[in-house]
């Protein structure tokens, strides 16, 4: 079923309904208020690179969802700015109906007029169902370790960022996409 989706960006309210639907899958050992919290925050304090998008049904109820990322890449050698597509959800009810590709393909389709040149689809789950829609799986690397396991050469000072900090981490996270190839 083609339904002609056009995503939209998530007010307060649509941000609370997605967090409501995708709770149980992704909380990580969050409660509740924890969950949306920690999603609000993340997108308050850095609003132009992390956004919510959703599409609502006749009802207005939100259908589907997934977070975006404003991604700069390196490819080739040359920098392309990218989109981040990371939990897609689409409602039990209307699963296999055409929500999830009308809104990923809503989601290419923006990010192409805004010059974007490569989508990147973060998700463990449903391969074949995205490679159906051109994405191909990437070798992707998960590092972890105890705390107590990392060598500590240097002591760190460590506190939370803020706001002064925006700017630095934007510079930080662009010099690295620019060591990044693809």
């Amino acid at each position: 079923m083609d339904v002609g989706i056009h995503p939209i960006a998530l007010d307060d309210e649509g941000i609370g309904e997605a967090c409501e639907q995708t709770f149980d899958l992704w909380h990580q050992g969050l409660d509740r208020a924890r969950y949306e919290q920690r999603l609000r925050d993340s997108f308050a304090r850095l609003p132009q690179e992390m956004r919510y998008v959703g599409v609502r049904d006749r009802t207005r109820a939100l259908a589907a969802s997934a977070r975006l990322l404003s991604l700069r890449l390196c490819v080739g050698g040359q920098p392309s700015d990218a989109t981040g597509i990371a939990a897609v959800f689409v409602r039990p009810d209307l699963r296999g109906l055409g929500w999830g590709r009308g809104l990923i393909a809503g989601i290419l389709a923006e990010s192409e007029q805004m010059g974007a040149g490569y989508a990147l689809l973060f998700s463990d789950i449903g391969r074949r169902y995205y490679e159906r829609m051109g994405f191909a799986a990437a070798l992707a690397l998960d590092w972890a370790a105890g705390v107590s396991d990392v060598p500590r050469r240097h002591e760190l000072s460590l506190r939370q960022a803020g706001p002064a900090d925006i700017a630095q981490m934007i510079q930080v996270f662009n010099k690295r996409a620019e060591r990044s190839v693809l």
